[in-house]
């Protein structure tokens, strides 16, 4: 009976097998996990940073707002009161020339009698206490004045170039006031007034 020499192969390994490329193999892998991880935390980071901006951007517009309104209503309120003086002062005034006018009549007249007389006194008393009425509603026009000079801007002097930046808000001082107009529905006095108390570098 014949004998049969069995012959085994011995596998051939492949080339990255060989003990000398093992190490770089290691170390090639070790670094692309390094790599994969280190950009799943950078994506994460900025995808946080980004959030947190958006955050602090969507509250920063919220506070911006509320001042713009809160400035709007005194606006109103003294622009009412300023408006009102005036008229009064107005009517005061017209009254005090018809009073003087009437009073002078009565003084030179030839036909001075009881009833003159005292018509005058009377005037005289009534253009007196609106002398001072209209020294005093003057005076409350002035303080009126003064605080609606505080809740409003000289619209020449704003600056809707400059750059507005203020708690994250990083834009131009016309956007800004714009953004306010139209998504909060401000007047452009009360938004001029709140971006420029914000950041007065929007005043020239």
């Amino acid at each position: 009976m014949a004998k049969i020499n069995l012959v085994t192969r011995e596998k051939k390994r492949p080339e990255w097998c060989n003990n000398e490329n093992l190490g770089v193999v290691a170390i090639v892998f070790l670094l692309l996990l390094f790599i994969n991880s280190y950009s799943a935390e950078v994506s994460l980071f900025k995808a946080h940073g980004e959030k947190r901006i958006s955050e602090i951007s969507k509250a920063g517009n919220e506070q911006l707002s509320n001042l713009a309104a809160s400035l709007q209503g005194k606006q109103k309120a003294l622009g009412l009161r300023s408006e009102g003086l005036k008229e009064k002062i107005s009517d005061e005034k017209d009254t005090l020339i018809a009073d003087l006018e009437e009073y002078n009549e009565i003084v030179v007249s030839e036909e001075a009698t009881e009833e003159s007389a005292i018509a005058a006194t009377d005037l005289k008393e009534e253009i007196e206490t609106l002398e001072v009425l209209i020294e005093e509603d003057k005076e409350s026009l002035d303080v009126v004045t003064t605080d609606l000079e505080k809740v409003t801007v000289d619209s020449a002097k704003f600056c809707d170039e400059c750059e507005f930046n203020y708690s994250g808000l990083g834009t131009s001082c016309g956007l800004r006031k714009n953004y306010l107009m139209t998504v909060y529905s401000n007047t452009e006095e009360a938004a001029k007034a709140a971006v420029a108390q914000w950041d007065p570098n929007c005043m020239k």
